[in-house]
């Protein structure tokens, strides 16, 4: 192929198959040498020939270069190793829109690297050129497709041209923003979640001073109104990560020229196509960000203004790996020798006041947790705790993973600390989790899961699973009800020496049955593949609850906790957020008798 001539690593190399998918117009391909997978890509601009060096002296995580040069022709190649997983847009459909946030900072963090090399330019004439061909394409498209705009009704007219108005009136905010340097084309399908869970660039060649608008404008918004949300915490994620929360004025100004911009190009597609239900469907989820004619999406992308707590103005922000809340953000700030965790919550003033309340109950009680430094207002919508950074680890890491009886020790001294708080009653702070409670969410879920097109593969008849809820929900007849974390796992007990340990996540605190504490842990995790010394905490943190021998009632309490992650499992799989193999699992169960035989509560390993 005449693309490959002078290019000696591919002498040898089998499999060609052209890549098609991304929005770069370069040239694609996959190919096999010597038993690897490779990926080249062959361009017409230049590729600096430093540039796997480059990065990775900036730590920014990227594809394994092997080779950069030039063929006969005189067009750029670069080689890389094929990287094995899914790319960031297909956790679109399972991620929350937390989840997606954590990612964009993560990949903002690491950009934000080269920030202290490369300074901020003012944005250069090129740079206008680029967006004001841009506009001009859009311009004259608007006027040679978007016919039938009466089909809209006239609110939703009003709002598309509103977009068309507000990114020609404010053209000037492209202008005054910034050159930040990094990678050009900051958007989903260019970053990759590999089977190891690590997050790397697949398209990372063009790296220089961009207007920072520009480069995330395919990451400001989804063809798909459903996943508009998303791609809103990926950039909000994305900017703060790059700008550690110190996100000039004029770079949000820019990019609410750019949304806009960008929202109306995709409205404009649908009526193009006389799809003007999609495109109704489109602009009512855009219309929340355009009043009176002006586009604002500040509130949405702004989580945290450092400037609120002096403690942390000028602090290394990262996101904390490992945290299962989700709804909060979570992050450890580092200050020269100064570490803190800062935890950022959506509700109100008197929400915060609430949750203070119940911090202090608990430091009261004795209840090893992290100091609290400080709190207060993070931005419009959103309030923040500081807490003390237990630099340590989860405790469980301080044993070998076979250690059982260390890890039956842990969970009694865990079910010990927490016996101050049993007889904490207050309903004006805590919420009851009854029986009834949990039923009515099983029914729901089984609506949604048996009502969906998954439904021949749910292992369970509907009937049946009502059958086996009402029979299993009878053991929690002589359970008493008292205050419990509602999540204990060893992720959310740490230390910092093997022997002290302190109570993390303390959002979750309810008035409810005590195996509500274990029901992200007794599940497909649990009773597949946990290892000993979890196993060992579970039992441990019973037989402090209960004494050495453990009730009865709890094999039925723990089957039915074991059906009603099924049943949000099922009903995840019909929403497209969770996968036919966590159903499977529980196939297994119901093959296999799990909830006709008794439950050996020993846990013993097999040998």
């Amino acid at each position: 192929m005449k693309d490959f001539e002078g290019i000696h690593f591919l002498e040898g190399a089998t499999d060609f198959e052209e890549c098609t998918g991304g929005y770069s117009s370069a040239k694609k391909y996959f190919f096999t040498k010597d038993g690897k997978r490779y990926f080249i890509k062959i361009k017409d601009s230049n590729i600096r020939s430093d540039i796997e060096e480059f990065l990775t002296s900036y730590s920014i995580p990227h594809a394994k270069v092997i080779e950069v040069g030039q063929n006969l022709d005189g067009f750029s190649f670069i080689i890389e190793e094929f990287v094995e997983g899914k790319d960031l847009f297909d956790q679109f459909f399972v991620k929350s829109t937390k989840g997606i946030y954590e990612y964009g900072f993560k990949l903002g963090e690491k950009y934000s690297n080269f920030r202290k090399d490369f300074k901020d330019k003012k944005v250069d004439k090129k740079a206008l050129e680029i967006f004001n061909e841009k506009h001009e394409r859009v311009e004259r498209e608007f006027d040679e497709r978007c016919k039938g705009l009466d089909k809209l009704t006239s609110k939703s007219k009003k709002t598309f041209l509103d977009l068309k108005d507000y990114f020609e009136n404010n053209l000037s905010d492209i202008k005054n923003s910034l050159m930040c340097f990094g990678c050009t084309d900051i958007k989903p399908k260019n970053f990759m979640i590999t089977n190891e869970n690590k997050l790397v660039a697949v398209d990372f060649e063009q790296i220089k001073h961009f207007e920072f608008s520009t480069a995330l404008r395919w990451g400001l918004v989804s063809g798909d109104a459903d996943l508009i949300e998303k791609y809103l915490s990926f950039s909000s994620g994305y900017m703060e990560g790059y700008f550690q929360f110190n996100v000039p004025e004029r770079v949000l100004s820019a990019i609410n020229c750019m949304f806009a911009m960008m929202a109306f190009r995709e409205i404009k597609k649908y009526i193009e196509k006389d799809n003007f239900e999609k495109a109704e469907k489109y602009i009512e989820i855009i219309e929340k960000y355009v009043k009176n004619g002006q586009v604002d999406i500040t509130e949405r992308l702004i989580n945290f203004k450092p400037n609120v707590c002096r403690l942390i103005k000028g602090a290394k922000f990262e996101v904390v790996d490992g945290s299962y809340d989700d709804h909060n953000l979570v992050f450890k700030c580092t200050k020269g020798h100064k570490k803190y965790f800062l935890k950022i919550m959506e509700g109100s003033e008197e929400k915060l006041g609430l949750r203070l309340k119940k911090y202090n109950i608990l430091a009261k009680s004795k209840i090893p947790t992290p100091k609290i430094y400080c709190s207060g207002k993070a931005s419009c919508e959103k309030m923040f705790v500081l807490f003390e950074f237990i630099d340590g680890k989860e405790w469980d890491k301080f044993f070998d993973e076979n250690d059982f009886e260390s890890g039956v020790k842990c969970g009694i001294k865990v079910a010990e600390a927490f016996k101050p708080i049993w007889e904490l009653k207050d309903e004006s702070l805590y919420h009851i989790v009854t029986i009834e409670d949990i039923m009515k969410k099983n029914y729901e879920n089984i609506e949604i899961a048996y009502s969906s097109n998954i439904k021949n593969q749910i292992p369970c008849d509907k009937k049946e699973i009502i059958k086996l809820l009402n029979k299993f929900k009878k053991h929690f007849k002589d359970e008493p009800m008292h205050l419990t974390h509602a999540d204990l796992k060893f992720a959310n007990v740490l230390s910092k020496t093997g022997e002290d340990f302190y109570i993390a996540d303390n959002e979750s605190y309810c008035i409810g049955y005590e195996i509500v504490n274990f029901r992200y842990n007794i599940s497909d995790k649990f009773f597949s593949n946990t290892t000993p010394i979890n196993k060992g905490f579970l039992k441990g943190y019973l037989q402090g609850v209960y004494g050495e021998k453990l009730p009865k009632r709890l094999d039925g309490q723990i089957k039915f906790v074991m059906l009603c992650c099924f049943l949000n499992h099922a009903k995840r799989m019909a929403i497209k957020k969770s996968d036919v193999k966590k159903i499977k699992f529980y196939k297994e169960l119901f093959d296999n008798g799990f909830y006709e035989k008794d439950i050996d509560w020993s846990f013993e390993v097999e040998k």
